[in-house]
């Protein structure tokens, strides 16, 4: 099954930067099409399924232009083991757009990098909660320990 993944890229000024990119991420094992648009700066490509993004990031980036990632700490409550964080770390990797997903059970945090054109921080968010677990705002930290006693 096909997915098409959006990453907005840096530095591209003319036609010839945009035939760059394009055979770069055609050449790619699992792009199906790549289309650059000059004017919005984006490169709209569709993969066949389990093509990873990082391949993507690497071509445009050996081209000579920078794709747009995004990076987040997320909050995270209710993990308690391992396994917890395991369990996350497969559900958002599984998102298109996810270019790194890394959750430590100390710090009750996922740190992602994403591609802001092809998952959104709410998508990510509802991944976390179809896992079983509650993503808390970005600016909000999670209650801690003693904060939980007292409720």
């Amino acid at each position: 099954m096909a997915q098409n993944v959006d990453i907005e890229i840096r530095g591209m000024s003319c036609a010839s930067c945009v035939g760059r990119v394009e055979r770069a991420l055609s050449q790619q094992p699992g792009v199906i099409n790549a289309q650059v648009n000059l004017a919005t700066q984006k490169a709209a490509i569709q993969v066949e399924a389990g093509t990873t993004t990082t391949s993507l990031l690497n071509a445009i980036e050996t081209a000579g232009y920078q794709p747009v990632v995004e990076s987040l700490d997320i909050p995270i409550t209710g993990m308690s083991c391992g396994s917890c964080v395991s369990r996350i770390e497969r559900t958002l990797t599984k998102l298109p757009g996810m270019v790194e997903v890394s959750v430590n059970l100390a710090t009750q945090k996922a740190f992602v990098r994403f591609l802001p054109g092809a998952v959104s921080l709410t998508r990510i968010q509802h991944a976390i909660r179809e896992a079983g677990y509650e993503p808390q705002d970005t600016d909000t930290p999670p209650p801690t320990d003693s904060e939980d006693r007292e409720s």
